[in-house]
């Protein structure tokens, strides 16, 4: 398992924002594929069912694709509807993990992991 620096943390959230965005892009499309689809079912031909389920099959490996591409990177999702990251580190010491959402500029909380306890600590002072 990859263990990051909080530094080589935050040069990965260009890159993990990127693919974060284009899976954001793949959902929207989706469900505003879905419901175009299921108005259509009722007067739909073989032909055309079939097209839809190869259209959301291509979109459903296009975000596995983007969700590999993240965890390659050697991060987990602590959330992945929130898009919430989690970045393997050792701070004092101690194992635990940097914690990052698409909503902030960089890396800002660390999670020490450990049997007895879970605790987010602000990496701001």
């Amino acid at each position: 398992m990859k263990v990051f620096t909080l530094e080589e943390a935050n040069q990965l959230l260009p890159v993990i924002s990127r693919e974060l965005e284009t899976l954001e892009n793949i959902q929207y499309v989706f469900e505003k594929d879905y419901e175009e689809f299921q108005g259509m079912q009722l007067y739909m031909t073989e032909s055309d069912a079939e097209h839809w389920e190869e259209h959301f099959r291509a979109m459903e490996m296009q975000a596995e694709h983007c969700i590999h591409n993240i965890l390659s990177l050697g991060v987990m999702f602590e959330d992945l509807e929130e898009a919430v990251i989690r970045f393997p580190a050792i701070v004092d010491g101690k194992a635990g993990f940097f914690r990052w959402t698409p909503e902030e500029a960089c890396v800002i909380s660390y999670l020490e992991s450990s049997l007895e306890k879970a605790e987010y600590t602000s990496l701001i002072n």
